[in-house]
């Protein structure tokens, strides 16, 4: 029943939540405990198992353990940001804000816009994005997600902040 733990923070709070992966739907609600507001996760599928030999052998050296690559946007040429274990908060580039990846050519894009926050456990890795401020739409594939929204990101998924889209690639 472990695999099936979802483990992530409040958007709103920072406090720990969890839940188990629900057998129908795609969309979790629930009211954190700590600042009683809503927070809305939506689950498209499963993460992926690492099979034992990779897992041994990136186990030590991993830094880096996806990207997300421009595929679409007023960028040229198409940039590449690298995702580590832990907070990756993503916005627009700004000397006077701080974000662990800084999109530059793109003024729609807000200057924290999101965060993706990766773990592992057991070997298998798991995205996170939360909305933390956009002015414009976020998108995860189709659906559109608000300020404090979240949602688990898969390997091959896609994201539009702005007129950027970008992909989650390994």
């Amino acid at each position: 029943m472990e695999n099936n733990l979802v483990k992530f923070n409040c958007p709103h709070c920072k406090q720990p939540l969890a839940f188990y992966r629900p057998d129908k739907g795609d969309m979790v609600q629930m009211t954190c405990p700590a600042c009683h507001k809503t927070v809305r996760v939506k689950i498209q599928e499963k993460p992926i198992r690492l099979n034992q030999q990779e897992e041994k052998k990136s186990e030590p050296t991993v830094r880096y353990i996806a990207q997300l690559v421009v595929v679409d946007g007023p960028q040229n040429p198409r940039p590449v940001y690298r995702l580590r274990i832990g907070s990756n908060i993503v916005g627009r580039m700004d000397t006077d804000t701080v974000q662990d990846i800084a999109i530059s050519g793109d003024t729609t894009i807000s200057r924290r816009s999101i965060d993706i926050v990766v773990k592992r456990e057991n070997g298998v890795y798991t995205y996170l994005l939360t909305v933390i401020n956009a002015k414009n739409p976020v998108l995860v594939g189709d659906s559109v997600l608000k300020v404090g929204d979240s949602s688990v990101l898969h390997i091959g998924d896609t994201i539009t902040l702005g007129m950027t889209k970008i992909r989650l690639q390994k």
